[in-house]
């Protein structure tokens, strides 16, 4: 059994994604032993007509997500901003596009990829409380249970500060510059709903690998008690117990890594413009703490300390991301070092010391790999390259901002008057 607090978070995200309809169906499953089973895991017509209701809904508010008289205030002299307001709406309703359109052009295969990933779950759920350990699950367990609290605590405070930072950027008090900020936080919400079921997933694929780590970390545990009680063979039931072990957590990982490159490569497309956004919106929000900086905007105290904060938890949820997909490409691979710890034993079985070596080739030739359009590999390399990547188009950004202003003409209030000269006889 999974533990409660873990439950408890992954149902807050299912409900979230649910809301958005951003799933192919609602996830009421029977029993993977049953003949129903595949029946049952298919799209319910009430879901789907909700999922055509939300996604209508969406496209209908995209022609309010300009406010009027936009360019009247701190955007009126600034071509940089005006042109990065568009491109990151732009940017935005590509990622909307691509999500709604991936769960309606791919919704039976989505259907399928998740009746195989319940089957799987409920198949392995059972053995890993013998593999593992419970003490040993339940601490991984609250482990992850952690990691999704603050990944949700990051973002529900990254939409609060935006919404107070785009609240006292509002050009004028006027209700359709009201309608355009609801509607592009409305937009912002579905957005982070959509990385958090992202993220959602990759939590379940670590829990089942680094789970792999920990029972053969108990194997070879239980090999190490078996020599230092000075044994000089095991018995047949320790033997087959130890095979058994080893086979499951084989298994396991076979499944598991299967189903990490189908979620890999299924969901490629709207990863992609996932991140395409996290990166446009992160350079949007630098370039706005520039210019809170050098006096462009003049905020209070309060809009000072809302925009650091968006700052803040924006790289920092960037962070959560990426540091998560680096730990579950580190999971599937480390695997392999923790077959290496086996060499050290020596009261092996023939049959033993063959599984384990088609386990150790098993992995090393299919090492888990994360590219996203098959161009750029996702790893913790890339991940630095990206926030290091993001502060260089900033700086460029600052670069013609500073030509503009050096070359622009004075204007009329900033030229001094000279004084008139008497005519004279007057």
């Amino acid at each position: 059994m999974v533990h409660h607090k873990l439950v408890m978070w992954l149902k807050i995200s299912y409900f979230h994604l649910a809301m958005f309809a951003l799933l192919p169906t609602t996830l009421k499953l029977r029993s993977p032993l049953s003949r129903r089973f595949w029946r049952r895991v298919r799209a319910s017509r009430i879901y789907v007509l909700y999922s055509f209701f939300c996604t209508c809904l969406v496209f209908i508010e995209l022609p309010f997500l300009v406010p009027h008289n936009i360019f009247t205030g701190y955007m009126s002299r600034n071509i940089v901003l005006q042109s990065g307001f568009f491109v990151n709406l732009s940017i935005r309703m590509l990622g909307i596009l691509g999500c709604y359109g991936f769960v309606w052009l791919f919704r039976s295969r989505l259907l399928q990829l998740f009746g195989e990933l319940a089957a799987h779950w409920r198949f392995y759920g059972p053995l890993l409380q013998r593999l593992v350990g419970a003490r040993a699950l339940e601490h991984l367990e609250l482990s992850l249970a952690a990691l999704m609290r603050r990944k949700l605590g990051v973002i529900y405070g990254l939409l609060a500060a935006s919404a107070y930072v785009q609240y006292i950027l509002i050009p004028a008090a006027t209700g359709a510059n009201f309608v355009a900020m609801c509607m592009t936080l409305s937009h912002m919400v579905l957005l982070n709903v959509a990385s958090i079921g992202f993220y959602t997933i990759l939590l379940l694929l670590y829990h089942q690998f680094e789970s792999v780590n920990l029972a053969l970390l108990r194997l070879y545990e239980t090999l190490c008690c078996y020599e230092r009680s000075g044994k000089l063979y095991y018995s047949m039931e320790e033997q087959r117990r130890c095979l058994n072990h080893l086979r499951r957590t084989a298994d396991l990982h076979s499944d598991c890594y299967c189903l990490a490159r189908r979620f890999f490569c299924m969901y490629d497309v709207p990863n992609a413009t996932l991140f395409l956004n996290m990166f446009s919106t992160t350079i949007y929000i630098l370039y706005h703490a520039v210019q809170f900086s050098n006096s462009t905007i003049n905020p209070s105290i309060w809009g000072m300390l809302a925009g650091q904060t968006l700052v803040t938890l924006n790289f920092w949820n960037s962070c959560l991301l990426m540091n998560m997909v680096d730990g579950v490409l580190c999971a599937c691979n480390d695997t392999g070092q923790r077959l290496r710890q086996f060499t050290d034993l020596q009261l092996f079985s023939n049959e033993f010391e063959k599984e384990l070596q088609r386990f150790a080739s098993n992995v090393r030739d299919h090492r888990l790999v994360y590219k996203i359009c098959r161009c750029v590999e996702l790893n913790k390399p890339a991940c630095l390259s990206f926030l290091c990547t993001a502060l260089l188009q900033v700086i460029v950004l600052m670069q013609f901002d500073m030509g503009q202003k050096r070359f622009a003409p004075p204007s009329p209030s900033s030229i001094p008057m000279l004084p008139v000269p008497k005519q004279i006889g007057s």
